[in-house]
């Protein structure tokens, strides 16, 4: 009975863990994934520039 408390446990800290991880992920990823279009939407507005 205690053995499979404390597996049940383990399983749950280590869904939790990778939750986390998860949305950590997820966030850089959002962060990331803006900084490129400003990037994008940058170069975008000094080609133009250039080319006028």
């Amino acid at each position: 009975m205690k053995r499979k408390t404390i597996e049940l446990f383990v399983d749950w800290r280590d869904k939790c863990k990778y939750q986390r991880l998860k949305r950590k992920h997820d966030r850089y990823l959002k962060k990331a994934t803006s900084l490129a279009d400003e990037i994008t939407h940058m170069n975008l507005r000094f080609h133009q520039k250039i080319k006028n």
